[in-house]
């Protein structure tokens, strides 16, 4: 897993134009007890471009996923899933299936880093 010091690091070089989180967690009502990272406010868009963001992707997330295109294929297919649950739309089997695999194939390239 990775430590907590490499975890954050990422966001300090997150530029204005892609970090619109701070703004996000402030306007949105508070959905767990506990004081969440900022991360957590970041769209799979924004995600993408924090992960790929040249200084990130070298310095912390190559050695996690191993190949960019991998990852962000991995992070559209999961922005078209959350779109269909954002919007109130029921998800198919299929759709279900998927979520569970990316999640899988995500946590193993983290785990496996770790």
């Amino acid at each position: 897993m990775l430590n907590y010091k490499k975890k954050t690091e990422f966001w300090k070089g997150v530029s204005k134009r892609i970090g619109k989180a701070p703004k996000r967690k402030e306007t949105l009502p508070p959905r767990q007890p506990c004081d969440l990272h900022i991360i957590y406010y970041s769209s799979f868009d924004q995600l993408k471009k924090i992960i790929v963001q040249n200084e990130n992707w070298e310095k912390i997330f190559k050695t996690y996923f191993g190949r960019q295109t991998g990852v962000i294929s991995r992070l559209n297919e999961l922005d078209d899933i959350r779109d269909t649950i954002a919007h109130n739309r029921i998800i198919s089997t299929f759709d279900f299936s998927s979520l569970k695999t990316l999640y899988d194939q995500i946590m193993g390239c983290i785990e496996r880093s770790g």
